[in-house]
């Protein structure tokens, strides 16, 4: 008997440990938001303040901050069985989460810089998940999306993509963008004098072959390759002529074999192929 009730009372300990009791539903519900399912690279979660490196298997809360370094690669589950995967020199922080199951939760999702994939397996009820950029955010109910962002010089940079579902994205100035499936938008804002100007477009065959491998992510957006027609090239024209150096990311080598985005993307997915298969 004596054996039974400890074993009761460790059972409970560990209960306490993982799960908390939701008077409102009456069920236990997880503590954590997400566990770790990939870190190579370096990996870290930033809480109170504090750094501290972590890997597979590592649990994530409310107000944590996932970070990768440079050349990391982290997978994360989260408890509604959402999956996302962050590229390197990323942040996403988890703002907001209120979990009563795999289909009635709210979240917010502050993405700070980097590159993300996001599959949204369980719908949700408008307005319960939501990503948000430092100025911009995406609603999302259920579906497969790429958010990347940056900073170019004083410029802020966000792209939001789909490769299947429908989401509604609000720019600076709250105005909502509806993007279906191959759609993308890049919003861009000024940070010194907020001016802001949008460009949605649709994604090409090379684009959406590229993002339907598995865990593949997003190429980053380069303004060298506007056109004077887009409505994104006065506002970064603009940049230069203020600062030569808007026309690159911060951190840019000169080195254009650095500059191959599309040769290091290939890379960076091959290598999250070879790490998924050891």
């Amino acid at each position: 008997m004596k054996f039974i009730f400890i074993a009761l009372v460790a059972s409970f300990s560990l209960f306490a440990q993982d799960f908390t009791f939701d008077k409102e539903s009456g069920q236990a519900v997880p503590k954590h938001i997400a566990q770790v399912k990939i870190a190579k690279g370096k990996v870290f979660k930033l809480t109170n303040g504090k750094q501290k490196e972590i890997k597979v298997g590592d649990r994530l809360y409310k107000s944590d901050t996932l970070i990768t370094n440079s050349s990391s690669i982290a997978q994360i589950l989260i408890v509604d069985d959402t999956i996302m995967t962050l590229g390197a020199n990323s942040e996403l922080n988890f703002a907001e989460f209120k979990f009563v199951d795999k289909t009635k939760r709210q979240a917010v999702y502050s993405f700070i810089r980097g590159q993300i994939r996001g599959l949204i397996k369980n719908k949700a009820q408008e307005g319960d998940i939501v990503i948000q950029t430092k100025f911009a955010t995406m609603g999302i109910r259920g579906t497969e999306l790429f958010v990347n962002h940056q900073t170019i010089n004083n410029l802020e940079v966000s792209e939001f993509a789909l490769i299947s579902g429908k989401v509604v994205v609000n720019d600076d100035k709250k105005a909502p963008h509806e993007l279906s499936k191959n759609d993308r938008i890049i919003i861009v804002q000024d940070s010194l004098s907020k001016e802001s100007a949008h460009e949605k477009n649709t994604l090409s065959e090379e684009e959406l072959k590229s993002l339907n491998q598995e865990n593949s992510l997003m190429n980053m957006f380069t303004p060298t390759t506007l056109e004077k027609s887009s409505s994104l090239y006065a506002l970064f024209n603009k940049a230069v002529a203020v600062n030569p150096e808007a026309g690159e990311n911060k951190g840019t080598s000169t080195d254009p074999e650095k500059k191959d985005w599309k040769n290091n993307l290939r890379k960076l997915n091959e290598k999250l192929k070879n790490y998924q298969k050891n």
